[in-house]
């Protein structure tokens, strides 16, 4: 038996990798897009829920598996968090823990889980139990009404603070900036760090060392080259990128709204990461200490975590990529996207 109190979605992932059977029961399921991709590629796979479709992502439970299964809420509502699985072999394991199969319950909340292994001997009596109750769970669960719990997940309030009334008023600018950089080992990470800190962040300053509210224009473009060895041309972007995000130059201020996206480039054919949307919720801080990035502003997070085509990114953004970080949108291309992310994926964002 291991103890995982940390890096659990790696572990998670390895082994459903290897599966070729696996049983899921969990009080609520929104899997990544990782996960999914894994899920979906396991011959045999029963999904176990909550009747909680106010918390459960209907969409792809059905992608994952159509033969899923839910528990009543009343009388016995199911709060278990349990993965078993088996390989082609016949070697079983189980996860038994605090955390749901959702991005915070894997990546970024404060979970706790044991790993059992039937390669450990004394595991096998403790996982041969939990197949059986996992086959009685399943046999009284009710097949899930898919039309109706997509219905319940649209209309459900997960979009707390109205950013209809945000964007209709013009109350601040849009913006798109990426909380990864396809290149950086660590750059899947950031979302779930943007999450965990209430933050949105900037991939620059970290060596710069430097706070952009005590250099002018062309002394921060300097300091950029210097650092990077970058040309006149890329570094004065990358400064005035910097600056817009400091809230200088016209750039980002309270109440500004920001799409969170991952990886958009020219030559991409896979679809677009859309992590999040955000409302600035203070002014910019240059956070000396962070492990991380350094560049940050307080921000009100609202998560999305789904993808979108490659060429209907392109369409909403109305651009062919997102080569630097940090974008100006117009009021449009916010239309678009939220229009989009309702026609793909049956989100309401109560606009």
């Amino acid at each position: 038996m291991d103890i995982v109190l940390g890096d659990l979605k790696s572990k998670v992932c390895k082994k459903l990798r290897l599966a070729s059977s696996v049983t899921i029961a969990m009080a609520y399921f929104r899997p990544d897009d990782d996960i999914l991709r894994i899920l979906k590629r396991i011959p045999h796979l029963r999904v176990i829920v909550s009747d909680e479709f106010d918390k459960s992502d209907p969409y792809r439970l059905e992608e994952a598996s159509s033969e899923s299964k839910c528990v009543p809420v009343f009388p016995n509502r199911l709060h278990a968090k349990v993965i078993y699985g088996e390989d082609e072999r016949g070697n079983a394991f189980a996860f038994v823990g605090s955390a749901n199969l959702t991005r915070g319950g894997l990546s970024s909340n404060q979970e706790a889980c044991i790993i059992l292994s039937s390669e450990q001997g004394d595991a096998k009596a403790a996982l041969a139990c939990i197949s059986k109750w996992l086959d009685r769970l399943y046999q009284k669960g009710n097949q899930v009404q898919f039309d109706e719990a997509k219905r319940i997940f649209d209309n459900a309030p997960r979009f707390a603070h109205s950013i209809e009334r945000e964007f209709a008023t013009g109350a601040g600018k849009n913006w798109a900036i990426k909380a990864r950089d396809g290149r950086e080992k660590e750059a899947l990470a950031y979302w779930d760090k943007f999450r965990a800190e209430g933050v949105i962040a900037l991939g620059w300053g970290k060596e710069l060392k430097i706070d952009p509210h005590q250099l002018t224009p062309d002394e921060l473009r300097a300091a950029v080259q210097r650092k990077y060895g970058y040309g006149p041309q890329k570094a004065g972007r990358i400064a005035r990128e910097i600056r817009q995000f400091a809230g200088l130059d016209d750039g980002m201020k309270s109440n500004d709204i920001v799409w969170v996206i991952g990886e958009f480039a020219g030559n991409q054919k896979r679809p677009v990461p859309i992590f999040g949307v955000a409302r600035v919720a203070g002014e910019f801080e240059w956070d000396k200490g962070s492990r991380w990035w350094v560049f940050k502003r307080p921000a009100d997070i609202t998560p999305i975590e789904r993808e979108i085509d490659i060429a209907q990114a392109r369409r909403c953004f109305d651009k062919d990529a997102m080569i630097e970080t940090l974008y100006s949108v117009s009021s449009n291309s916010s239309e678009k996207l939220r229009k989009e992310l309702h026609r793909t994926h049956g989100i309401v964002m109560n606009i």
